[in-house]
């Protein structure tokens, strides 16, 4: 099955958090709730509005997991993964600048966790480089935007980012043309192919591996956001046109209580 359908009552996180702490791992379930939900609107109802809400509750889930985790690494955590998963996985952001709420945006793109440093400038992790060099270039840091850019060049897999680096020079040139080819190369099938999802049971992830190209989404939605309209022909990002301009809701609906966390 390609898309599955995801109805109302689907995993109610109602009856997980009746039933479950309040932790991390929770809300990465709540998160993967409302993500399918807000792709489901997208893609297949056609809701934009309602999607954009789903994508704006994603954002505030990733902000209490990163609330709920402090200052702690993953070791001190007792766990195998730390908040990398959130803050730098191109999925999440996609939901944040989607959802096109300029306040989640700008608490975004001040967020971190205690391993982020060591990933960037001792393991050169190349999805780590990238999303803090777009959260220095929104803060306007562009003395880091200048040293993240000079890592990518030497970063972990290098050979596999090459259409990155293009985008991300043409960003910041202003250069269409290398915008463009470095975002149909991201979101081409030989590339995507290698950045997939990997899953056995092939019903997670289908959004990611067989609809969305999240980088190239992350990528043109950014452009549309400084003012560069342009008109990608790559399906898998083609398919999300509808959100590339910049429009907020009138309002948003947070859902849960429990995001007043101290």
């Amino acid at each position: 099955m390609l898309v599955r359908n995801v109805p109302e009552d689907f995993s109610r996180p109602e009856y997980i958090l009746k039933n479950n702490p309040l932790t991390p791992t929770t809300l990465v379930i709540f998160w993967r709730i409302h993500y399918d939900r807000g792709w489901y609107y997208y893609l297949l109802e056609k809701d934009v509005e309602k999607a954009k809400q789903e994508f704006y509750v994603c954002g505030l889930l990733d902000e209490g997991i990163n609330k709920l985790v402090g200052h702690k690494t993953a070791r001190e955590m007792g766990q195998n993964h730390d908040n990398s998963n959130t803050l730098d996985a191109m999925a999440h952001f996609t939901n944040v600048l989607c959802c096109d709420d300029k306040t989640l945006i700008e608490r975004r793109i001040r967020l971190t966790y205690p391993e982020h440093e060591g990933y960037v400038f001792k393991d050169k992790f190349d999805q780590s480089i990238i999303i803090d060099l777009f959260f220095s270039l929104f803060r306007k840091d562009m003395d880091r935007v200048e040293q993240l850019s000079a890592l990518l060049p030497g970063s972990h897999n290098a050979k596999q980012f090459v259409f990155d680096r293009m985008y991300i020079e043409g960003l910041l040139e202003g250069n269409l043309a290398k915008m463009q080819e470095g975002i149909e190369g991201v979101a081409s099938p030989k590339i995507h192919k290698r950045r997939q999802t990997q899953d056995e049971s092939k019903l997670f992830f289908t959004w990611d591996n067989v609809i969305l190209s999240h980088y190239g989404i992350v990528y043109t939605k950014i452009a549309w956001m400084m003012g560069y309209e342009l008109d990608i022909q790559a399906p898998l990002v083609r398919v999300t046109k509808d959100l590339w301009p910049v429009s907020p809701l009138p309002t948003y609906d947070p859902v849960y209580s429990f995001f007043q966390l101290k």
